[in-house]
């Protein structure tokens, strides 16, 4: 076992966290029933596990099925992204200064991310109030016919915009988590050892003695003292 797996940092414990959330999210979607407006009220037409049979359901819920479908999919792909940025490229970039803030953004930045591509794929479309089905493409493919047009109106370039904004709003989310992410102080690890010289706590090596193999030269009789060592040969002399 790896001290990752062992011991984690704070910011790799809230990147499960918020890994498990978004799965439980997405089963939370999927078993969700989901209701279309109708001429009476409302329909039911069951949940993305358990759809109501029949072909007038399918007619009628099939659209907002496949979102719920694909909400619940796109929730689900972004906690699996988020555990392996996590568990697989997380340890492998440890020493990254933005790691701690990018994880921690994470669950939130691949969920919005996720979920703005998949409102890029869905089938759009509903029904109205008389409780008549519409179908509109998709906002990446709109449906280009002109009755089409003129039922749908602009909902393929409304989800388009939302879309594509809501990726660049994740990728910013990124961005901001790893510039957020807190420094470690200069004066800590190897810096505390240069600060304990300075501070006097251990006396400073002679760069002579270093040179002379440690041991400081001693001046021949006669001459002044060597301004390293500081010794007199007064007592050498005599």
């Amino acid at each position: 076992m790896t001290p990752w797996q062992a011991a984690p940092p704070w910011y790799v414990r809230v990147a499960r966290i918020g890994a498990a959330l978004l799965a439980a999210l997405a089963v939370l979607v999927w078993v969700t029933p989901v209701n279309v407006p109708s001429d009476v009220g409302a329909s039911g037409c069951g949940s993305p596990s358990a759809p109501v049979g029949g072909e007038l359901a399918d007619l009628v819920c099939r659209t907002d099925l496949d979102a719920a479908r694909v909400l619940a999919l796109t929730l689900l792909i972004a906690a699996a992204g988020t555990l392996l940025l996590t568990e697989y490229v997380a340890p492998r970039v440890l020493p990254f200064r933005w790691l701690p803030g990018v994880l921690v953004a994470a669950p939130l930045a691949l969920g919005v991310v996720s979920v703005s591509v998949g409102s890029l794929v869905e089938t759009l479309g509903g029904t109205n109030l008389a409780g008549a089905p519409y179908r509109c493409g998709s906002a990446l493919y709109p449906d280009v016919e002109p009755i089409s047009r003129l039922v749908c109106g602009q909902i393929a370039d409304e989800r388009r915009v939302r879309g594509l904004g809501g990726v660049l709003l994740g990728l910013g989310l990124v961005l901001a988590g790893g510039y957020l992410s807190p420094r470690r102080d200069s004066s800590e690890g190897e810096g505390g050892d240069a600060s304990a010289d300075v501070d006097g706590d251990e006396p400073r090596a002679d760069p002579g003695r270093a040179r002379r193999g440690g041991r400081a030269a001693e001046p021949r009789a006669g001459e002044p003292p060597s301004p390293e060592t500081g010794d007199t040969q007064v007592g050498r002399v005599g």
